[in-house]
């Protein structure tokens, strides 16, 4: 929960209205039509999820939001004026404009969009002190991400390998360390990453919800913990209490896909009270061993064990204070207190009466490691199996589509190595029957689709009396719980969450619908019996049925109706549990012979050459022969022409066999030079091309190649040419000058058609100097410089050393000849330059020529002659005033 005022709380308890904010670089823009959602629950869970809180919003097409990073604050009137609450900042992900209304719709997320880039980890895993931490705040640290929590179960585990694939986001490892923490994780108004265990201390659930808020108040022990946040009845228009959730007191880690591997905890005495309830993480990246997996599942046991919580839902006035994993009491009408927690907040404003807050159920007790989905939604597995028994190792690696499984797997025993490479397409079956249904050869897995038809026969299962408190042998939804029993007889109860009873008119009925992990009902009869004019839908949000393999029953629990259900089957085409139609290919290697041969004929070559090539794999030895029959009578009568240097006699030499190595070539070109032209010779290579013209192309990436041209004999001078950088280089100086670089499009132009000097970024005139007369324009020539204003640097911050000019401007000036001259590239009949001459038989003054003393300081000077002025116009204003003296004395006589 965000520390606020009390003030705020005050008022917030007192009003709805609502006043909401950005802040961009400093500008602050109101905004309108707010809506934020904040939610760690997804698909049936909340452990070890890791999801962006979310801002949509409306505002002026004032400013550019594109991409932008802003705050967001939300405020409320009260008696110190508006007091604003920082949600923290957000990234804009998506700006919708409307030219006609002249408002932006503009969504955003959290910092947790910034976990969506590839992790690639530096940790030095083969130190062997690698921490689970570490592995977090490199996680945390590479995606700009500060980590508030560093103290979680399994913080110092150590990590002795890489378990994310180079395709993993930095919210993988996120959900991964969330996981085998008991967390889930969230960026907070902070901006920083919290890890967070929505744990309660005090009385079980379905004690507190037995009392009233007085007999709480009796309970100092526990009226912290249960009353951190209190939901009362003005918070809320409409309140949906749904079923206590029971105790997690079983715990499991394991693979998905192998059997008998799994670790479990137990808590023995919860289990009996209240039944098994279990939380079982699969596939999690730390966990991919069986001792790794003894040692982590202590410390995630010791965190979730005993948690549980009232489900509810309520619409109503928000608190954006509020955040999830905070704990609240839910007060009813009648005065009972529900103790809770937040899990998903939808928060609306200005109109703040119709935000939505709940706690769903936990639907899901597996928990598989989320792969970030791709466009196929593409799941993969790769593990070994080991059956020490058997003395068999099985290495399995599959990949799995929505359409159906690639499997290949390789299996090792002390007899041979079987290998088979499986494509696979889905097979189920659906069966429909009357309160009870038996699903035959299941594979396990999650029910694909279940229904439920009305029946009236429903209605004499109802509350014998609304004053009449519910206890385990009373259902107060008919509907709403169906048992699945496997075929060891072990029983799980599903609560559907229908909360009314499905009716039933003639043929037409309600009718509960789950398909593709969504549960909804469809109500056709109103509540006196009638037919619906049209049907509604009442969306359950998701929900899953677990089925064991071989043999499970459904039966609705209290009540006769129709039920029907589709589920996954197994296929008895191959060894292994599947549940789908199979086409393979397989190579067998045994220890007896393996004969892998390759027999082609060369038709091309000779009808008498052959190439035979045979590998044979036996037991204790690999042989590989390749063999070559060549018919002697084919190269007999073959002669090799031989010119060597100017030798025209045609010299022809005749063998079965010539050798000639690489050392006699060179000998016979040594001295020669090598014709491109004349005999139509190409040199190509993948980087370097000359063709029989002499044209030279380089291609291919920077530092492939480079071609060196050494200026003159001094080789510190050089340009070097490659096919992404054109450079001049003098090593003497240090200097180099790059006319061309492909990597930023860069390049300096030369054009002297319109004497035009340009340097180009990616095609884009950058800047650019013309060598021509204008008036708005620099010349740079030969005869001089022309430019139509000329600007020194003056400011104190570029210099330094100060030592004010004492009064002799004028005498340094008076110092100095002044001439009329002609430069020596000039006519003699040229308009000469006024100036003063520097030389040992000239008047100058070194105050105002360069460093190296060739040359004039302009700027100085034009300093030296202002403070003349000044020093000039002082005398005159001491004139002036002897003057003045002198008038008034002659007229006083």
């Amino acid at each position: 929960m965000i520390n606020v005022s009390e003030s705020i709380k005050k008022a917030y308890e007192e009003s709805t209205t609502q006043y909401d904010k950005i802040v961009i670089d400093g500008q602050e823009y109101e905004i309108n039509n707010v809506q934020y959602e904040d939610d760690c629950y997804y698909e049936g869970n909340m452990f070890g999820t890791a999801i962006a809180r979310t801002l949509d919003f409306e505002i002026e097409n004032i400013i550019d939001l594109e991409n932008k990073e802003f705050e967001y604050l939300t405020g409320i009137k009260t008696e110190n004026g508006i007091e604003w609450i920082s949600l923290g900042n957000f990234i804009t992900q998506e700006v919708e404009p409307n030219d006609t209304t002249g408002i932006n719709k503009v969504n955003a997320m959290d910092y947790m969009l910034k976990s969506n880039i590839t992790y690639e980890s530096n940790l030095d895993y083969e130190s062997g002190t690698v921490t689970m931490l570490q592995v977090l705040q490199e996680a945390c640290q590479k995606a700009g991400i500060e980590l508030a929590t560093t103290d979680f179960a399994n913080a110092n585990f150590i990590v002795d390998s890489n378990q994310f694939d180079e395709n993993s986001l930095i919210r993988q490892v996120f959900q991964a360390v969330a996981q085998i923490s008991g967390t889930f994780a969230k960026v907070r108004h902070d901006n920083k990453l919290y890890f967070i265990t929505p744990k309660r201390q005090g009385l079980k659930v379905k004690d507190v919800n037995k009392m009233l808020v007085k007999d709480l108040n009796a309970l100092p022990v526990y009226k912290l913990s249960l009353a951190n946040f209190k939901m009362k009845l003005n918070d809320y228009s409409e309140l949906i209490l749904k079923r206590n959730t029971h105790p997690i007191n079983l715990v499991s880690l394991g693979m998905s896909n192998v059997e008998g591997e799994n670790v479990v905890l137990r808590d023995e005495e919860s289990i009996t009270e209240d039944g098994e309830n279990s939380l079982v993480i699969n596939d999690n990246p730390f966990a991919y061993t069986q001792s790794k997996r003894e040692q982590l599942i202590t410390a995630l046991f010791d965190v979730v064990k005993g948690f549980e919580y009232t489900s509810f839902e309520i619409a109503g006035q928000a608190k954006p204070y509020q955040e999830t994993g905070d704990e609240v009491a839910v007060i009813n009408s009648d005065g009972t207190y529900s103790s809770s927690f937040l899990f998903r907040f939808n928060y609306k404003s200005p109109n703040g009466l119709e935000s939505e807050m709940s706690a769903p159920s936990i639907t899901k007790a597996t928990v598989n490691y989320q792969n970030v989905a791709t466009a196929e939604q593409i799941a993969k597995r790769t593990e070994l199996r080991v059956d020490k028994q058997e003395q068999k190792i099985v290495g399995i690696i599959e990949q799995q589509t929505e359409i159906g499984n690639k499997l290949t797997q390789v299996e090792q025993t002390v007899d041979g190595i079987s290998q088979r490479v499986e494509t696979i397409q889905d097979l189920t079956q659906t069966v429909e029957g009357t309160k009870t249904i038996t699903l035959a050869n299941c594979v396990e897995g999650d029910l694909l689709e279940l229904y439920i038809y009305g029946n009236n026969d429903v209605f004499k299962y109802l509350y014998p009396s609304n004053d009449l408190y519910p206890s385990d042998a009373l259902y107060p939804y008919g509907d709403s719980r169906i048992v699945v029993t496997d075929e060891n007889n072990n029983s799980t109860t599903y609560e559907l969450g229908v909360t009314d009873v499905l009716r039933k008119n003639g043929d037409i009925c309600d009718e509960y619908r789950l398909e593709g992990g969504q549960a909804k009902v469809i109500r056709r009869i109103n509540k006196d019996g009638t037919i619906k004019s049209t049907e509604t839908v009442e969306n359950l949000g998701e929900y899953s049925i677990r089925l064991k393999n071989g043999t499970n029953k459904i039966s609705i629990k209290n009540y006769t109706a129709t039920i029907k259900a589709k589920y996954a089957i197994q296929n008895d085409y191959t060894e292994i549990f599947s549940t789908k139609v199979e086409t393979k290919t397989a190579i067998e290697q045994t220890a007896e012979d393996i004969d892998i041969s390759v027999n082609k004929k060369l038709e091309n070559y000779s009808t008498t050459t052959e190439m035979n090539s045979a590998i044979n794999l036996k037991e204790n030895e690999i042989n590989q022969k390749v063999e070559k029959k060549v018919d002697e009578e084919t190269i007999t009568g073959a002669y090799l022409v031989l010119k060597i240097n100017d030798d025209e006699s045609g010299a022809k030499l005749k063998a079965v066999k010539v050798d000639i190595n690489a050392e006699d070539v060179l000998n016979i070109l040594a001295g020669n030079t090598l014709n491109l032209t004349s005999k139509n010779i190409n040199i190509n290579s993948d980087t370097l091309n000359i063709d029989s013209n002499g044209n030279m192309t380089l291609t291919g990436e920077e530092n492939v190649a480079n071609i060196k041209i050494v200026l003159g004999t001094n080789k510190n001078r050089y340009i070097t040419i490659n096919p992404a950088r054109l450079v001049f280089t003098n090593n003497s100086t240090g200097n180099e000058i790059v006319l061309y670089n492909a990597s930023n499009g860069a390049w300096i132009q030369l054009n002297s058609g319109n004497r035009k000097i340009s340097i180009l970024n990616n095609g884009q005139d950058f800047t650019s100097i013309t060598l021509e007369d204008s008036i708005n324009e620099t010349i740079v020539e030969s005869s001089g410089i022309k430019t139509p204003v000329v600007t020194q640097t003056s400011l104190a911050e570029q210099k330094k050393n100060f030592e004010k000019m004492q009064n002799n401007a004028l005498e340094i000036i008076n110092s100095i000849d002044i001439y009329k001259y002609n430069l020596k590239g000039e006519e003699d009949m040229d308009k000469k330059h006024l100036g003063f001459i520097i030389g040992e038989e000239y008047n100058y003054s070194e105050e105002v020529t360069s460093n190296d003393n060739t040359g004039v300081d302009n700027y100085s000077f034009t300093s030296l002659c202002c403070k003349a002025i000044q020093e000039q116009q002082l005398q005159i204003e001491q004139l002036q005033k002897e003057v003045e003296y002198l008038k008034r004395r002659e007229q006083n006589g």
